[in-house]
């Protein structure tokens, strides 16, 4: 029924038209009537959804990062490239406003010929709330497939998880205002640190296939980095995702965003035995505020 209603809203002046045309019976025109009107009563109860302040991000914005291995004896070994990119238009769904953000991973040429990775993630992001409707999952890792779709229903606080691959289905009941792996990333750089100490901790859940998790994110003050792109102001911070092992508290990640109204992900950094796992932001557009982060090379 969720997604029948997606159909009639987009299509309900061509139904209108068709309904003129062959006249149906009066019990069509009522069921069709209803569907027609159901909207409205959708948007009626849309003023019980929540409201989220974003000044962050918006429509067109790009943003390119590296993944590269880096140690004493390496040096920089690129791994791979993550690109993410809002769509330049504003679409619809399920009746409401949304941005839809496509992310794409590959591996480099060094990595590629052994191990070759092609990714592609892709949200729907609503407006107002910030929280998805929609989330697509590519995954071809050396082989290793995965087709996924996940619709939310963020009125009644369920997720419709869909296995293409396997022809799985399952309809699961979430916390509310459930994110995905991609939407966290940009419902995070809302987050207000203006009156935050060092050690406060922030919480969002979020769902990756039919599994939800608590992101746990620490705000460890402020630092200026250097990357290739310069010297920045930034917040430090530290996500603390409890997920089987693959982050925990004793080794985490530590990521630097930056400090103005942007949050733009500058450097994140994973510690190994030898050496470390780095992510560098390393080109950006249509970016919605000033980089007023950037600092001369030579202060």
């Amino acid at each position: 029924m969720f997604l029948a209603q997606n159909l009639v809203c987009q299509y309900k002046h061509q139904i209108i038209i068709v309904m003129k045309i062959i006249k149906p019976s009066a019990s069509v025109r009522n069921i069709l009537f209803l569907l027609l009107i159901f909207p409205v009563f959708l948007s009626a109860q849309d003023d019980n959804l929540r409201y989220e302040t974003n000044k962050a991000f918006t429509t067109g914005e790009y943003l390119k990062l590296r993944i590269y291995f880096h140690s004493f004896i390496t040096g920089k070994l690129s791994a791979g490239y993550a690109t993410l990119k809002i769509q330049d238009s504003k679409d619809t769904l399920y009746g409401r406003e949304v941005m839809h953000v496509k992310g794409h991973g590959t591996t480099s040429k060094a990595f590629g010929w052994f191990y070759d990775i092609d990714d592609r993630y892709e949200t729907f992001i609503d407006v107002k709330t910030l929280a998805p409707w929609k989330f697509v999952r590519r995954v071809n890792e050396g082989g290793y497939i995965i087709n996924h779709d996940t619709y939310f229903d963020q009125r009644k606080s369920e997720a419709f998880f869909r296995d293409n691959k396997n022809d799985e289905r399952k309809t699961l009941k979430t916390p509310k205002y459930i994110q995905d792996v991609l939407s966290i990333i940009y419902y995070a750089r809302t987050f207000d640190y203006s009156k935050a100490d060092e050690g406060d901790i922030f919480e969002t859940d979020f769902m990756i296939d039919d599994t939800t998790y608590t992101a746990r994110i620490k705000y460890a003050g402020k630092e200026n980095i250097k990357t290739d792109l310069g010297k920045f102001k930034c917040i430090k911070i530290i996500p603390l995702l409890d997920m089987k092992g693959v982050f925990n508290e004793e080794d985490p990640m530590v990521l630097y965003v930056s400090d103005d109204k942007n949050r733009v992900p500058m450097f994140g950094e994973s510690e190994l035995k030898v050496g470390s796992m780095r992510v560098e932001l390393i080109e950006y557009d249509g970016l919605r505020n000033y980089f007023s982060s950037s600092i001369r090379w030579n202060d």
